[in-house]
């Protein structure tokens, strides 16, 4: 969870078969414990939330044969990084 203010990076690369983008915010971070849980059906520390978005998010990238993950920054944050295909 960002703060209000805080601010959201969105940075892409290009390689020669892939693509990769970075989505990252200037929130608390992920728990550790967390990190390979967020992508579980129904798994979500949101009030209201239904713990759905990051798995259907996961199912649309890997049926375009790409990959997504989450990690934590060193200087705080979260960070989203989906790597796709280019064809």
């Amino acid at each position: 969870i960002s703060p209000y203010f805080g601010k959201i990076t969105i940075e892409r690369q290009t390689f020669q078969e892939e693509v990769l983008i970075k989505i990252s915010d200037q929130g608390p971070g992920i728990p550790f414990e967390d990190i390979q849980k967020v992508f579980n059906p129904f798994y979500s520390h949101r009030v209201g939330g239904t713990g759905l978005g990051l798995t259907i998010a996961k199912k649309i990238i890997l049926d375009h044969r790409g990959n997504i993950w989450a990690q934590n920054l060193p200087e705080g944050g979260a960070a989203f990084s989906i790597i796709l295909p280019r064809n």
